[in-house]
């Protein structure tokens, strides 16, 4: 996936995935990736489904990628087989609790927030006070939210779906009153990060404003790479005045085909070119040009 200046689109799909897995034929080795939407525009809950790795040149490894991924956030493994596939996914798991129906009235909300506050405070589980401050700031604000009703939750906690912190947290809950409210589901693959010290995966989901900085800072920085082994001299700040779904197909095709010889004259003859965009089309910057180049690079 290539994500550009309309990448919003993109990572709120990304972003409903209930965990990708690895299926792994048995027999032959070969891989897919998997992943369920919870929901979509059609309403209807979808399975996606890709290769392991693309089968054109630029061999994209999708399920090394995934590996890599799991790595990184720390997700613990579980792995089950059905019918003739080796099933691979993080065993992760979050205790939610709705906002809905906390109370009749402000006072009543704000009184309930609180007593939820002291509990997790004091909870026998470790990750729930971790992250009490947290979850607390998030409640209120979600609390309050009036763009979506889809918001008004938060993730105490998180882990294996068999974990102490879950069941000792889900008990608690219960204990308090808060039982009709909590449910166990599984966590969301992309996680918020929290900028403390050090710096860590919360157990909420990411969300789509938070990316627009990075984004743009990682494409420069892959522009800047590119420039030092040879690619496509552009300057950063030139404008390529085409649709964005136009420039990256053309640059599919020059690395699939061609490979980044060509790719750099296609960039070139994107830079000059100067018809006027329409008011709906993307400008395609060379940074993510240069990304693009380096994604499908083999």
């Amino acid at each position: 996936m290539l994500i550009g200046s309309r990448h919003e689109p993109a990572l709120r799909a990304f972003r409903r995935f209930v965990h990708l897995t690895i299926l792994r034929h048995v027999e032959t080795g070969e891989e897919s990736v998997e992943g369920l939407l919870e929901h979509s525009k059609t309403k209807r809950k979808r399975y996606v489904n890709a290769v392991g790795t693309s089968l054109g040149p630029a061999a994209v490894r999708l399920s090394d990628h995934l590996r890599e991924f799991w790595r990184s956030v720390g997700f613990d493994l579980s792995t089950r087989v059905e019918g003739q596939y080796q099933v691979v996914g993080p065993d992760y798991f979050v205790v939610r609790l709705s906002l809905m129906g906390l109370g009749d009235s402000d006072a009543a909300v704000a009184a309930r927030l609180d007593r939820l506050e002291r509990l997790l405070l004091r909870s026998a589980s470790a990750d729930a006070r971790l992250w009490a401050a947290y979850s607390m700031r998030r409640a209120r604000e979600r609390e309050q939210a009036e763009s979506s009703m889809d918001k008004r939750y938060v993730n105490l906690t998180g882990g294996a779906r068999l974990s102490r912190d879950i069941s000792t947290l889900c008990l608690e809950l219960e204990t308090a009153g808060f039982g009709h409210l909590v449910t166990v589901i599984p966590g969301p693959l992309m996680r918020s990060t929290h900028f403390r010290t050090p710096v860590r995966f919360t157990h909420m989901p990411l969300t789509v404003q938070s990316t627009y900085e990075v984004v743009h800072t990682l494409f420069d920085q892959a522009y800047e790479r590119l420039l030092a082994q040879g690619g496509v001299v552009v300057p950063p700040s030139a404008s390529i005045t085409l649709p964005l779904t136009e420039a990256l197909a053309r640059m599919w095709c020059v690395a699939a085909c061609g490979g980044v010889a060509k790719a750099q004259a296609a960039a070139a003859q994107a830079a000059e070119e100067e018809a006027d965009p329409d008011p709906g089309e993307s400008a395609a910057s060379p940074s993510m040009i240069a990304a693009a180049i380096t994604f499908l690079k083999p």
